[in-house]
Parts: C-alpha cells; sequence; structure tokens
C-alpha cells in the first residue's frame, strides 16, 4: 500500500529538518537526506513504516510512504507523522523563544536621554 500526503509546514521547513530527524531517531528511525529528497524509516511493534519525501514549495513537503505493515491504514501513518512533525515544530518553537530571550538579554535595550 502507498500513501501519500501533502504537508503545509507552519514553520521554515530547512530550519526544522534538524529537529524532524532527531524526532525521528528518537523513536529509533532513520532519515537521511535533505529537503531536495529525503528516505526515513521508523519502527513499529507491527513493522517498518518507510517512504520517501522532498520540498515542493516553500513550506510544502510531499511524502510518499511505501512500507507499510499489514493491517496500517494511511490513516494511521498520517496520524504518526502529524505526531512527529508536530513534535518537532514544537521543539524548534522553544528553542527559537529560548534564544531569542538569550538575545535580548544578552543584549539589552538602551534608554538614550536626551
Amino acid at each position: 500500500m502507498t500513501c501519500r500526503y501533502d504537508l503545509e509546514i507552519p514553520v521554515d521547513p530547512h530550519a526544522l529538518f534538524g529537529f524532524l530527524r532527531r524526532e525521528i531517531e528518537q523513536h529509533k528511525g532513520t532519515i537521511s537526506g535533505d529537503l531536495d529528497g529525503f528516505a526515513v524509516s521508523v519502527p513499529t511493534p507491527l513493522g517498518t513504516v518507510g517512504g520517501y519525501g522532498r520540498l515542493v514549495g516553500p513550506t510544502l513537503v510531499s511524502i510518499e510512504v511505501t512500507k507499510t505493515p499489514r493491517g496500517v491504514s494511511c490513516a494511521m501513518v498520517r496520524a504518526k507523522l502529524v505526531h512527529h512533525l508536530t513534535e518537532a515544530v514544537a521543539r524548534f518553537v522553544r528553542q527559537q523563544g529560548s534564544m531569542a530571550l538569550s538575545h535580548a538579554a544578552a543584549s539589552p535595550e538602551r534608554q538614550v536621554d536626551g
């Protein structure tokens, strides 16, 4: 069974890719390549889910899942994929917020009396 998804990414996909890689690897999966073309594989208790993807627009990623265990529907794969992407986006946003706070603390605004 093949499942195809086009997913709009709410943040810069290039900046997010490293976060997605860590999210997949934390679940014992692999992701190779870059946004021009990547392969992904994630083990599940029922077997491995795997496929390919690439950036097809400024924030649009196209993913084709070519390997699914028996009994796993495209809807189930999509739900897990969205979960991994959501976790990666959340980590990215938290880091961006921390970086913005660190930057503000390192260089506070100065009021000039005049």
